[in-house]
């Protein structure tokens, strides 16, 4: 009995702590599509997911600022031991399911004590590698 009671302990906290390290304000570091690195001008590089669900996107037009392409709401989960970031919005790069490929803790090279996190995400032919600090 006790060995269930603590794989249940444990399932319950490895769920939240994947969403717990996936929310937060991210910068997208790279982009590529079929493994070409894009060289390209995000007018804003966050992908700010936020604890309640809401999240801010990168926008590649500057004629979308302000439109239902720069918000939209998001959910992580896991399935068969992957896990998956559903974006939901009108953002036709971001707006998507990406595969979590990686969810890395790195610590800081610069200040000790400082550690961040590195996330790379893929969809199809769409990669993007992002990273974050954790205060």
């Amino acid at each position: 009995m006790k060995k269930i009671y603590l794989f249940i302990v444990i399932l319950i906290f490895s769920c939240d702590i994947n969403k717990d390290n996936i929310q937060g304000n991210w910068v997208v570091d790279e982009a590529y599509i079929n493994d070409t690195k894009l060289q390209w001008d995000l007018l804003d590089n966050m992908l700010v997911l936020d604890k309640g669900g809401e999240c801010k996107l990168p926008l590649v037009r500057f004629q979308d600022r302000g439109t239902n392409k720069e918000l939209g709401t998001w959910v992580s989960y896991t399935k068969n031991d992957s896990v998956f970031l559903d974006i939901h919005s009108g953002n036709e790069v971001f707006g998507k399911l990406f595969y979590v490929e990686y969810l890395k803790r790195i610590e800081s090279t610069e200040v000790k004590g400082y550690f961040g996190y590195k996330m790379k995400l893929r969809r199809d032919s769409l990669t993007f590698v992002c990273s974050k600090l954790a205060l």
